[in-house]
C-alpha cells in the first residue's frame, strides 16, 4: 500500500509517531507523499523523511502554501511565502525575509502542494483573489521545474477548472487530492491529464456519489490516501467515550479507503493496491516498489 497524501508531522502524532509508522510497515504501508501546508511544515517535512525513509518505506515531499493558510495571510506574508516556496523548490538559499534561514538545505521535493483553491467556509469565500493569487504562482512554478501538483479543491471545482485550462499544467501532471465532487466533474479533471485520489470520504455509507465518481477513473490513473490524521473513517476511530490506547491506525485507513474503493469499481483490493503504488510512485518519480527477495 502507498499513501499518495499525509501530514505526519501533525501534532497530534508527534507522541506516538515512530509507533504509528512501525505499525504501519508491519501491516504493508510501503510509503507516503508527505504534502505540505506553509513553510514550517516544509522543514518538519524534511526531517520526517531524514527519519524514516528507507529502502523499504519510501518517503515524498511536496511543498506548498495551502489554500486555506494563503487565505488567512496578510498580502506581504503571502509573498514571502511564495518567495520562499521558489527558493525551496529551486534549491536556492533562503534567506530571512523570505520566512526563515531555518529553512536551509531542504531537499528537492517531488511535487508542490498543496495548492488550489478552497471555498466551504464562510472565511474564505472572500478571498477568492488571494487563493487565486497563490494557486497561479505555484502553478507557474510547477511549470518552471517540471513538477507534478497536488491539487486542494473544495467547493471551488469551476473556478480551479477554469484556472487550469487557462494557464495549464506542468508536463508532469498531476493529482487532484481526497477528491469530492461528481463523476461529471471528475471526468473534466481527467481529460487534463489528472490523477485523482481518492480519501476516507470514500468510505462512508453516505458517499455513492464518489462511489460513482471513482468508477470513471482509468486504472493508471487511480490513487488512494488517508490524509491523515484527517478524514478518518468513522470505522477506524474509538468508539464514543473510549480513549484510544493504540497508535493512531494509518494503515487500518489506508486499508478502508481500499476496501471501500474496491467495492465501487468491483476490483480486488489486492489489484487496486498493486496499481494505486505503481501510480503514486511513477507520478511522484519515487524509487520502485522493492521487489520480495
Amino acid at each position: 500500500m502507498f499513501d499518495s497524501h499525509g501530514h505526519l508531522y501533525e501534532d497530534r502524532l508527534a507522541a506516538d509517531l515512530p509507533r504509528v509508522v512501525e505499525h504501519a510497515q508491519m501491516d504493508g504501508m510501503r510509503g507516503v507523499l508527505l504534502a505540505g501546508e506553509t513553510p514550517s511544515t516544509w522543514r518538519a517535512q524534511a526531517v520526517l523523511r531524514a527519519r524514516f525513509h528507507s529502502p523499504t518505506f519510501c518517503v515524498g515531499l511536496a511543498y506548498g502554501v495551502h489554500p486555506v493558510c494563503a487565505a488567512a495571510m496578510s498580502a506581504q506574508d503571502l509573498s514571502h511565502a511564495l518567495s520562499a516556496l521558489h527558493r525551496a523548490v529551486r534549491g536556492q538559499p533562503v534567506s530571512d525575509s523570505d520566512l526563515g534561514s531555518d529553512l536551509a538545505g531542504l531537499p528537492a521535493p517531488n511535487a508542490v502542494g498543496e495548492l488550489g483553491l478552497d471555498l466551504r467556509h464562510p472565511a474564505t469565500r472572500g478571498t477568492l483573489p488571494k487563493q487565486t493569487r497563490a494557486f497561479s504562482a505555484q502553478l507557474a512554478l510547477a511549470r518552471e521545474q517540471n513538477l507534478p501538483v497536488v491539487l486542494h479543491i473544495v467547493s471551488a471545482h469551476a473556478d480551479a477548472l477554469r484556472l487550469l485550462k487557462q494557464e495549464g499544467l506542468p508536463a508532469a501532471g498531476g493529482v487532484v487530492h481526497s477528491f469530492s465532487g461528481s463523476a461529471e466533474v471528475c471526468r473534466e479533471y481527467l481529460s487534463l491529464g489528472l490523477c485523482m485520489s481518492f480519501s476516507g470520504a470514500l468510505a462512508r455509507s453516505s458517499a455513492p456519489k464518489l462511489a460513482r465518481a471513482a468508477r470513471t477513473v482509468p486504472l493508471d490513473r487511480l490513487l488512494v490516501e488517508t490524509d491523515v490524521p484527517f478524514q478518518t473513517p468513522a470505522q477506524c476511530r474509538p468508539a464514543p467515550g473510549q480513549t484510544a490506547s493504540a497508535p493512531f491506525p494509518w494503515s487500518a485507513v489506508l486499508s478502508a479507503v481500499l476496501s471501500a474503493l474496491s467495492l465501487a469499481r468491483n476490483e480486488p483490493i489486492s489489484v487496486l493496491s498493486e496499481h494505486t503504488e505503481r501510480n503514486a510512485r511513477a507520478l511522484f518519480r519515487l524509487p520502485s516498489a522493492p521487489q520480495p527477495v
